[in-house]
């Protein structure tokens, strides 16, 4: 097995991204959300570049067997609210539907980096504190193995304006079962870190002050491990899960959603910190 102290001496660095830090500390690597002021809210740079980026070199990275994802002062709060629009800008496409089906086919936008932690073969540790929500819990719910601080806060709080999600709706339903799922979903319902291991939804519970040093003990025990089987395990679990079984629905659902009335009221509602028109069914 690997030891702390045998970590510490192997080569490290860090490459900083716009939005995030990208820790090398052989045998693992961490990846740390870095737009505290935001809560880590997820934006075209997170999402589209610089997640997928780093992931793709630890990936390629032999020195790494696991990796670590967190962030600093909350883990991800979801979508940045005050940049609805920038997928349009940022790809260059002329208007917003074009944009929708454009990633819908294409599978980019929040799209690419969710498909590359899916098909990613090394163990991934959640470390999560502040919030998990929305897109974070999305993504929470995507690592391998969770770790969460006392203070975290869970939601899937989409349904609050006006969507759905491809991944955490189906997740939530096979750990939590339907009944609960649905509750949690439809109320955008927050729960606790305490009330998600209740669950299942996560591996242990820590004091805020030990979640880095319980997620890097729990790295190098698996890193411990022999690596090809431990890739073959999580291929045969995920597999068995059948977490994908439903992904391509959620995000035509998400896209068709981002055209209605009633999404586009309930986001410049909660951009603006205000309550939303009636709803209307369109």
């Amino acid at each position: 097995m690997t030891t702390a102290a045998e970590a510490a001496e192997a080569p490290q660095r860090t490459d900083e991204y716009d939005t995030l830090l990208l820790h090398f500390e052989p045998p693992i690597g961490i990846i740390e959300f870095n737009r505290p002021e935001r809560h880590n809210t997820i934006n075209p740079e997170t999402s589209e570049r610089d997640m997928d980026d780093a992931f793709k070199k630890l990936h390629a990275d032999p020195s790494i067997s696991v990796v670590i994802l967190t962030g600093k002062r909350s883990f991800c709060a979801g979508a940045d609210l005050k940049e609805p629009h920038r997928n349009v800008e940022v790809h260059g496409d002329s208007n917003e539907e074009e944009a929708f089906a454009r990633r819908l086919v294409f599978e980019y936008d929040y799209g690419n980096v969710w498909r590359t932690m899916m098909a990613f073969q090394k163990p991934i540790i959640g470390a999560i504190c502040g919030y998990a929500i929305g897109g974070g819990l999305d993504m929470a719910l995507k690592c391998d193995l969770l770790v969460a601080a006392e203070d975290t806060i869970f939601a899937n709080a989409q349904i609050d304006v006006g969507h759905v999600t491809g991944y955490a709706p189906n997740a939530l339903a096979k750990i939590v079962g339907k009944v609960r799922a649905m509750d949690l979903i439809l109320n955008g319902r927050r729960f606790s870190a305490q009330e998600a291991l209740e669950m299942g939804v996560v591996n242990k519970v820590v004091p805020n002050d030990q979640l880095m040093a319980e997620a890097r003990a729990m790295a190098l025990e698996v890193a411990s491990k022999p690596p090809l089987a431990v890739a073959l395990a999580k291929k045969i679990i995920t597999r068995a899960c059948s977490y994908e079984e439903d992904w391509d629905l959620g995000r035509a659902y998400m896209y068709f959603l981002k055209q209605t009335d009633d999404t586009k009221e309930a986001w410049r509602a909660k951009a603006e910190k205000r309550s939303p028109a009636p709803f209307r069914g369109r």
